[in-house]
């Protein structure tokens, strides 16, 4: 009777074992050089941290396709690279270093080995192939059949999508072949800041360029009271897109002040866009630095209509309009902001 309860119990376990490790990842690994601190884990907007033991770390978790992920130490660091995590038990073996970049030193993390998933021994092969065939006289064609092949069988993937980011740097593929791929990808379930930004470089006659007609919008000011972009004909416009949390914002205010003022009178308007979540950060911010121009909001993270419309994907950005509401420049800087207007 008790080697029945026995094995009964140890069903059960085995059972719930199983159904949490199809469901989750676990990550064990082992860190080479002189570091006892904490190693963080970042991945899919989680940030985990694990306290080094015995030179040994774990990590336990759960994604939703092959993931993009990133280990770094305390305080100032860096790492050489990314590697993927997927729902299984995984080993990541690592390197610790002290490095020193002028005169701050650097906590600088490398990833040695990762042994356990799809991804990993997709990302060796992949390196491998590169290696064996990159100065052949067909390569483009070599490039373009094995990446159509990882693309078809791992359309979920982060690596296969940052293989096609980094094409997208270099002239291997035609213009053709990169929109091919993109469309064998599944961007579902992808953050769409990422998307676009892809999308912008692979398919640019889809977003409003130099020389096009903006397309007007209108969001709410401190106020709630809706601000509209066609308010601002007949004027040179800076439409300056930002964010309570974004530091470089914020640091050009004093000089754009200098130059909303100066030029208000030859009839140059400044409009703030922030992507703020946070309504009462972002009216604080408006007070802490005494902003002069319109400020709506247009909180999302960068995933609404009208940042994805105008392709901006970071802050700081800007657009100057001329007075007819035909974009003029994108990310201006403002010393050519003021040759510029100083032209005009």
């Amino acid at each position: 009777m008790k080697n029945i309860i026995f094995y009964s119990f140890y069903l059960i376990i085995s059972l719930l074992s199983c159904q949490v490790k199809d469901k989750s990842f676990l990550l064990n690994g082992e860190i080479k050089g002189n570091y006892s601190g904490y190693l963080f884990l970042e991945y899919d907007k989680i940030i985990d941290s694990c306290l080094i033991k015995d030179k040994k770390f774990h990590f336990q978790g759960k994604v939703n396709r092959p993931t993009s992920a990133f280990l770094y130490a305390e305080g100032f660091s860096a790492n050489d690279r990314n590697f993927y995590i997927e729902n299984t038990e995984m080993i990541v073996n690592v390197s610790f270093e002290k490095r020193k970049i002028q005169k701050y030193e650097l906590n600088h993390v490398s990833i040695d080995t990762v042994i356990g998933t799809k991804t990993s021994k997709l990302f060796y092969d992949f390196e491998k192939f590169k290696d064996q065939n990159s100065m052949k006289s067909n390569w483009n064609e070599m490039f373009y059949s094995k990446l159509s092949d990882i693309f078809t069988k791992n359309p979920n993937s982060d690596y296969a999508e940052s293989i096609l980011k980094e094409s997208t740097f270099d002239t291997i593929l035609k213009p053709q072949q990169l929109k091919d791929l993109y469309e064998k990808l599944d961007i579902k379930n992808r953050d769409a800041r990422d998307n676009r930004r892809l999308e912008r470089i692979i398919f640019p006659e889809r977003f409003l360029n130099v020389g096009d007609a903006i397309k007007d919008f209108e969001l709410p000011n401190q106020l709630d009271s809706i601000v509209n972009t066609k308010d601002f004909r007949g004027t040179y416009l800076l439409i300056d897109f930002w964010a309570s949390w974004c530091k470089p914002c914020r640091e050009l205010f004093p000089e754009l002040k200098q130059i909303a003022t100066k030029y208000k009178e030859e009839g140059f308007r400044v409009l703030g866009v922030s992507i703020d979540d946070d309504k009462e950060k972002w009216i604080n911010a408006i007070k802490t630095d005494s902003l002069i121009w319109v400020n709506v909001i247009d909180g999302g993270a960068l995933n609404d209509d009208v940042e994805n419309e105008y392709g901006i994907f970071s802050v700081p950005s800007n657009l100057l309009i001329d007075p007819k509401g035909k974009i003029v420049k994108k990310n201006i800087s403002l010393d050519k902001l003021e040759t510029k207007l100083r032209e005009i």
